[in-house]
């Protein structure tokens, strides 16, 4: 299972979108620095 899916789940369980947001984005820079 994917990480980010977790943290999407979790966010989702809370209703933090913007957390989730600030997530994916984190993310994508992660995987943009490789």
């Amino acid at each position: 299972m994917d990480v980010l899916e977790i943290v999407a789940r979790e966010a989702r369980a809370m209703g933090c979108i913007e957390g989730m947001t600030e997530t994916r984005i984190a993310h994508q820079m992660h995987e943009a620095t490789g």
